[in-house]
Order: structure tokens, then C-alpha cells, then sequence
């Protein structure tokens, strides 16, 4: 910073914290609009599933990649919007290696749940529904896959690939193979096997899963899909209804905005590694009291590895992370940092509007458009003046000529190691280090010099009173 930064600080006649003070009653602003939204998000009603009059539609649903939080809320948005558009079918193009059980099972609920037919189409060619993917192929109405895809190898495994412990493997094998049995015979297909995918790791290219009885035909086009589906009469909740195959209307519905990329947050390597940068994050924050960058880092690696595990879901990991952005803005406002809680109040409310708007759509929450407005606008205006504290802060710090703090004194208010800690000078929080032996809290020290952001200061000093009004 130059002579012009430094004198036009000066000029303020403020000292940094009382600045910041000011700046936190403008951030104060920003942050009652975005929790007003959020607090309207967050209660609104779930979108009843009203069915429209029937049309000749079909609904095209797409998913390749692991079968996790992202897929079961894409499926249930697709079926929740066919039902409400009246459409009369949906297919979901499925290339699917594995993923969580627990995803899985949403799915497969939502599909026998559903008032509309469902088909599973394993496509393109080299595709595959394997692991978890396997058990949506027999739970659908009907099932087809293109020339040259598989199906099979449900064994389950840990969330790396992992065998699992004895007894906890064996639990896991049965619950599977009870769940291959019941969906296999539910329409009419070779339960003996389904099982054996689960128990032996046994898979089938299409042309053998044909001849098994495991699927109802083989389409290497969507064309040849509708075709092979024209006149087909399947049982939907207790009632027969006839397929038609020459649907006028084709919606493709995609994954929402944003949900491309927490899919890939949720590829099993990425999110052990989000897990363990969260748990390391959140060690270094308690064994290093102060530090704000490790604790945001972890509390967003910890949010999304819960995310991932399906051990929260998607609006209500927003929702967390919101709550931990009205923290830090907190803890930034009652003591007053250098910007750090402020900077990491708008990541953690950017991060949570993100995950939140894709969730809360997911999961057809309604809101109002205004209200959508508003709390984004809010969250947008809380990270702008949370930099521009953060910059003050850091520019009045380096702009203060050193000799104005040499001599004067401070005091002790945190001593965490053997020779630094936490001062308090002229009413702001500064880093200390001394030399000899360690302070005690409350004692008065001398400032001796500065290391960039760091005091160096020496025992002694007047008495604890005098320091306070230092």
C-alpha cells in the first residue's frame, strides 16, 4: 500500500474494527433477506402429484454415471413432472456402474410408487446396468437393452469397492438377493438368476439376458423402442393399462443446472477425498483456534460427503450450509476478524443457494419467484460486502506505519503456544509472539515490532487496567 492508501485511511479518523463494525450492519441487511428466503424455501409445500388428462406423450429420462442422490431426485423429478403434464409414459435411458444402495432403493420405490408406466432401456451400445443399475432393470414395467450392453454383478461392496467384513457382507447379500427375488417376480422374470447376480457376481450381455427371460426385448433405436412398446399391456398400481407406441409428443427432460456437477462430486473417489479434506480441515480448526479457512473447508467437504453418502439430502444439505454461513457471519460480526468469517459467510451462503435451489427443485418444492429473487439477491449483496470488509481490513492493516504501534501496549488474551498467541490492541484482535517465558491471559505486553500481520511483543507494560484502555 502506498503514502496515498495510508493517509486517506488516516483521514477516516476510525480505527479498522469500528470500520468493519459499520460494514457488518450493511452485511446485516443482506443476510435478513437471504435467511427470509430461505425460511420461505424451506417451508414451502411439496408439489402434489395432480394428475393432468392423459395425453399421447412419452417422457424421456437419460442417466449415465453411479446411481446416487443426484439420480434419485432426477427420476423423481421426472416421473412428478410427466404425472403432472398427463403424460402417458416414461423411459429411462439407463448406463448405469453401480452406485449407493440406499439411491438405489429411492429409485426403485418411485418406480412401482409411480401412476404411469415406466421403462428401463439399457442404451447405448456398451452400456451397462450393473450393481445397483441391475435391480432398476427388473423393477421397471418393462425392460429392454441395446445390442452389445450388460447387466449383472450386484454383489455389494463398500463405498470404495471394498469387500465388506464377514457378518456385515453376508446381512448385505441377503437383504440384496431378497430384493433381486421379489422384483424379478413381480413381472415375470427369472428370479433364480436375479438372485445369483447378487450372491456370485454374475453378469449377461443383452443377447443372454434376452434369452433368459430377464428382459422383454432388445432396441437398438428409440424408434425401435416405441415400436417394440406399441400395443403392450402392462399393470400399473392394480389396473391394466395398454402402451402406445406411436406417442405424438416426446419431452426429454435433463438434469437440472448444476446437478451435472454435484453428480460429479458424488463419483465415489471424489467424495472420499471431499470427506477426507473435510475431517483433516476440521482437525486443523481445533487444533488451531483462530483459523477460519481449514473449518469452512471441512464444514463444506463434511456437508457434501454427507451429501454423497445419501445421509442428507439435497435441500436440506442447503439448508446446513446456509445455517453455517449465518454462523461465520456471526462470529464475524461479534469479533470482528480481518474479513476471513465474512469471506467465508458468502462462500458458505453461495455453496448453500447452489446446493438448495437444486435440491428444493429436485424435490418439487415450490416458491415464489420474488421470493427466489430476493434471497439470491441477498446472498449476492452479503458476499460483496463481505470482500469489501475483507479488503479494508487488509489494506488498513499493511497501510499503518509500523512505528505507530511499537511501544504501545497490549494485552494477552489468548496464550495457545509456547511463544505466540492472541493480543488485543487498541480494540483490534492481532497474532503475537514473544520471546521467553509464555504470558498468562489478562497480562500486559509490550509491542516491539511487526512481521507483516504479526506483533512481536515483550513482558511488561502497566497494569491490566491501563492496557485495557490502551
Amino acid at each position: 500500500m502506498g503514502a496515498g492508501r495510508a493517509d486517506a485511511i488516516g483521514r477516516l479518523g476510525l480505527p479498522v474494527w469500528q470500520r468493519l463494525h459499520a460494514v457488518t450492519w450493511l452485511l446485516r441487511l443482506g443476510l435478513l433477506l437471504a435467511v427470509l428466503g430461505g425460511v420461505g424455501v424451506a417451508r414451502a409445500a411439496e408439489a402434489p402429484l395432480m394428475p393432468a388428462a392423459p395425453r399421447r406423450a412419452v417422457t424421456w429420462l437419460a442417466w449415465q454415471g453411479p446411481i446416487g442422490p443426484v439420480a434419485s431426485t432426477y427420476l423423481a423429478r421426472g416421473l412428478r413432472e410427466a404425472v403432472r403434464d398427463g403424460d402417458g409414459l416414461v423411459v429411462l435411458r439407463l448406463d448405469g456402474p453401480g452406485g449407493l444402495d440406499t439411491s438405489m432403493r429411492t429409485m426403485v420405490q418411485d418406480m412401482l410408487a409411480a401412476p404411469l408406466p415406466v421403462v428401463v432401456w439399457v442404451a447405448p451400445g456398451g452400456a451397462r446396468a450393473a450393481s445397483a443399475g441391475m435391480f432398476l432393470v427388473p423393477a421397471a414395467h418393462r425392460a429392454y437393452m441395446a445390442p452389445q450392453t450388460a447387466m449383472g454383478v450386484a454383489h455389494p461392496v463398500g463405498p470404495t469397492g471394498e469387500a465388506l467384513p464377514g457378518p456385515l457382507d453376508t446381512k448385505a447379500v441377503q437383504d440384496a438377493a431378497a430384493l433381486a427375488r421379489s422384483l424379478a417376480r413381480q413381472h415375470g422374470r427369472d428370479a433364480r438368476w436375479a438372485e445369483s447376480a447378487v450372491r456370485e457376481s454374475l453378469s449377461l450381455s443383452a443377447e443372454e439376458a434376452m434369452r433368459r427371460g430377464l428382459l422383454d426385448g432388445l432396441a437398438a433405436s428409440e424408434a425401435e423402442l416405441l415400436a417394440r412398446l406399441d400395443g403392450v399391456g402392462v399393470r400399473v398400481l392394480g389396473r391394466r393399462v395398454r402402451l402406445r407406441g406411436d406417442q405424438a409428443l416426446s419431452h426429454a427432460r435433463g438434469v437440472l443446472p448444476g446437478g451435472r456437477m454435484l453428480a460429479v462430486l458424488s463419483e465415489p473417489t471424489t467424495a472420499m477425498l471431499l470427506r477426507q479434506v473435510g475431517m483433516l480441515g476440521i482437525f486443523l480448526a481445533l487444533s488451531h483456534p483462530g483459523s477460519i479457512l481449514p473449518g469452512l473447508a471441512g464444514i463444506l467437504g463434511l456437508s457434501q460427503g454427507f451429501y454423497d453418502l445419501g445421509a442428507l439430502p439435497g435441500a436440506w444439505a442447503g439448508i446446513a450450509l446456509l445455517v453455517v454461513g449465518v454462523g461465520l457471519f456471526v462470529a464475524e460480526a461479534m469479533t470482528p476478524g480481518h474479513g476471513l468469517q465474512g469471506v467465508g459467510a458468502g462462500l458458505a451462503l453461495a455453496a448453500g443457494w447452489f446446493v438448495l435451489a437444486v435440491g428444493a427443485r429436485a424435490a418439487g418444492w415450490q416458491s415464489d419467484a420474488w421470493l427466489w429473487t430476493g434471497a439470491v439477491g441477498g446472498g449476492v449483496l452479503l458476499g460483496c460486502f463481505s470482500v469489501l470488509a475483507a479488503r479494508s481490513a487488509w489494506g488498513a492493516l499493511h497501510a499503518r506505519p509500523i512505528h505507530e504501534q511499537v511501544g504501545r501496549v497490549a494485552m494477552v488474551i489468548e496464550a495457545a503456544g509456547a511463544d505466540e498467541g492472541m493480543v488485543l490492541l487498541e480494540g483490534e484482535r492481532w497474532r503475537a509472539r514473544w520471546a521467553g517465558r509464555r504470558p498468562g491471559v489478562g497480562e500486559p505486553v509490550v509491542v516491539t515490532g511487526r512481521n507483516r500481520l504479526v506483533l512481536e511483543v515483550r513482558r511488561g507494560g502497566p497494569d491490566v487496567g491501563e492496557a485495557r484502555g490502551a
